[in-house]
């Protein structure tokens, strides 16, 4: 019992250890409980319409301040925006949720060095593209990359 309980508290340990370096969310799986997705030309239409949307303005709703200039805003709309346009193209072929968060992890890898306040509103993007796809969850890549840890797994539960 012992050995079991020391074993637990090693694996904690370890998971805490990599969120918070960081190196958690880079062998954060994208494949697990995969979902098909059926893509109608409704989700497409969606897609596009989120595609052509101004993004990283200032949105009060989410209490996001606005990208802290037009260069940056610009920047992270058009990172986001390839994001999209591969997703519309690949979703055809790949219809599937490990397909989105696969993706996903590549765009959000290059927003690590941005302000919070972008992060988030980042993952609120991302939020809408997966009501769209109806993608249930992101199997708590975003909390992982966010914050470092899976904490869904944890608040779930409080």
């Amino acid at each position: 019992m012992i050995k079991v309980i020391a074993f637990l508290i090693l694996i904690l340990v370890s998971i805490i250890s990599l969120g918070l370096s960081g190196l958690l969310f880079n062998i954060w799986p994208t494949s697990f409980s995969d979902q098909e997705l059926k893509v109608t030309p409704e989700v497409t239409e969606k897609l596009n319409k989120l595609l052509l949307e101004p993004k990283f303005q200032q949105n009060m709703e989410f209490f996001y301040p606005g990208a802290i200039d037009e260069p940056s805003r610009l920047l992270m709309e058009a990172e986001l925006n390839d994001l999209l346009k591969t997703l519309i193209v690949g979703i055809k072929k790949n219809p599937n949720k490990s397909y989105i968060l696969q993706n996903f992890k590549s765009t959000l890898s290059s927003f690590t060095e941005r302000d919070s306040e972008d992060r988030d509103m980042l993952i609120n993007y991302m939020d809408k593209v997966m009501s769209v796809l109806d993608v249930k969850s992101s199997n708590e890549l975003l909390n992982v990359w966010r914050y470092g840890l899976p904490i869904g797994w944890v608040l779930k539960n409080a």
